[in-house]
């Protein structure tokens, strides 16, 4: 949230309540990879082995869904030039319903004792963080992005008043 401060996109009362929702994240010790997706895993010797590991870390559940989020599905959302059932033209070389899917599939499988209405929310939260980190990320290295960094603060304006917390 700091690096957001004096870039004019968001007012201090949505980033004081965004950095709120952040700090009350609880520490936990879930193992979180950071970048977990089907190109981070290989085959070896018939096992599946977890490659790029430099992001691999402990904490809330969240910080590792939303990673998952943003990979497979909110890039394809904020891209100015989408094309969706061109494989070669997405970041994971397969189709956004594909990708969509996989998404899903995982966060139902995972929260099959959660309700369709927590699970909606679980992913909503996600969204939210992903988006505020999206509009950051669009800010540092591609800041002429201005379709990606209006969709990413257009959806973390959409969110950041439904929640009073970001954890599940």
């Amino acid at each position: 949230v700091k690096g957001l401060r004096g870039e004019d996109i968001f007012n201090e009362d949505v980033l004081d309540k965004i950095e709120n929702l952040i700090l009350s994240i609880p520490d936990e010790d879930h193992l979180i990879h950071g970048d977990y997706h089907i190109k981070n895993i290989m085959m070896q010797d018939n096992e599946p082995l977890l490659i790029d590991m430099d992001t691999l870390g402990y904490g809330h559940e969240i910080f590792e869904f939303t990673a998952f989020y943003l990979t497979y599905v909110g890039y394809t959302d904020s891209d100015p030039n989408p094309i969706p059932e061109d494989p070669s033209k997405t970041f994971l070389g397969v189709p956004d319903r594909v990708s969509r899917r996989l998404f899903y599939d995982t966060l139902n499988e995972i929260y099959s004792d959660r309700s369709v209405e927590e699970r909606k929310e679980i992913e909503e939260k996600c969204a939210l963080l992903g988006y505020l980190w999206l509009a950051y990320k669009t800010l540092i290295f591609e800041p002429e992005n201005k379709h990606r960094l209006n969709y990413c603060v257009d959806m973390v304006l959409k969110l950041v008043n439904k929640y009073d917390k970001l954890y599940f």
